[in-house]
């Protein structure tokens, strides 16, 4: 029995849940809410239907994590197996999932003009919690330069997938410009930047227009966001650049924290020295702002943009 909170409204939702469970005549539990993604309402209905698998966005999973001990507190759980995507599944996020949700993980690369092409699956081999996966089988995947030219192993670019792909989009309707900036080349370029291995592993380092640039360095929010995750305290967080006279952008971090936890110097400086000690002093954040809920998508992807939108306000109200 299948069951996701994804709307079918998104692409993800709609191709990557129902329409794909549905030609396999797996039943699908359907529910409507009239509130906010509620974590213990989620598990009820897992529980009371015997729901077994689905698609869970990480900012779902990031919200069931507030549930403490769910295989404790929900004890005729049947979920057995789900999968994530939208965006990338921190380690710490991925860890939980093993540890105290014990489903079999996996996750799932791609966007609505490419339908998932990089990701995990753990009936054919373990999936590591560092990278987003490997090509899906079928699929010529390649790390590209912006003119969309490929790279080699280990370097940085971005992400990209052959246009002739049967998951890739035909075109944008009636929009040329928006195509000469999707496609280079062979390539269909997703936005997003990362590197492979010697092994084809893909890793995620943030989006093209999410990249940071402090004082001469470029830095992926991805992974300062990852390592602040490791900290007991935080539900989620985001992480964007802030303007900075001296910098050119400061690292400024969102957190929310789990329940039971409160904001305080104290845990900002521990946060920092978290980050500072396990990348390095220049990953670091300069500023950390708690927060009770993020500007989000439908699907529930923490908009990067709304908080530096938010910022821009806040710092022309100041001049």
């Amino acid at each position: 029995l299948y069951y996701s909170p994804a709307d079918w409204a998104w692409a993800g939702g709609l191709l990557d849940g129902l329409l794909a469970i549905w030609p396999y005549g797996i039943p699908v539990l359907a529910y409507r809410s009239k509130a906010r993604f509620d974590p213990d309402v989620t598990f009820r209905l897992l529980e009371k239907y015997g729901a077994s698998v689905g698609l869970y966005p990480p900012t779902a999973l990031k919200v069931l994590r507030e549930v403490k001990q769910p295989r404790e507190k929900y004890k005729q759980l049947n979920l057995r197996c789900i999968v994530s995507g939208a965006e990338p599944v921190s380690p710490q996020l991925a860890k939980w999932v093993d540890e105290e949700l014990q489903v079999e993980f996996n996750q799932g690369f791609g966007q609505t003009e490419a339908n998932y092409f990089i990701g995990t699956c753990s009936a054919v081999e373990k999936a590591r919690l560092e990278p987003l996966g490997k090509p899906y089988p079928g699929h010529n995947v390649s790390i590209v330069s912006p003119e969309g030219v490929p790279l080699k192993t280990g370097e940085s670019g971005e992400i990209a997938i052959r246009r002739d792909s049967p998951v890739v989009m035909r075109e944008y309707w009636k929009n040329p410009a928006a195509m000469s900036d999707k496609f280079k080349k062979e390539w269909c370029m997703t936005g997003d930047l990362g590197h492979m291995d010697d092994e084809g592993y893909v890793y995620f380092q943030g989006r093209n227009d999410d990249v940071i640039k402090s004082s001469g360095y470029r830095i992926g929010p991805s992974e300062i966001e990852a390592k602040i995750m490791e900290y007991k305290s935080v539900a989620s967080c985001a992480v964007i650049g802030v303007p900075d006279p001296q910098r050119g952008q400061a690292i400024k971090a969102f957190v929310k924290l789990l329940p039971g936890f409160k904001p305080s110097d104290e845990m900002i400086k521990e946060i920092q020295m978290h980050v500072k000690t396990r990348l390095a002093a220049h990953e670091a954040p300069r500023e950390i702002e708690f927060m009770e809920e993020f500007p989000s998508t439908v699907t529930g992807k923490i908009m990067r943009r709304e908080l530096r939108a938010r910022e821009e306000v806040r710092l022309r109200a100041k001049q």
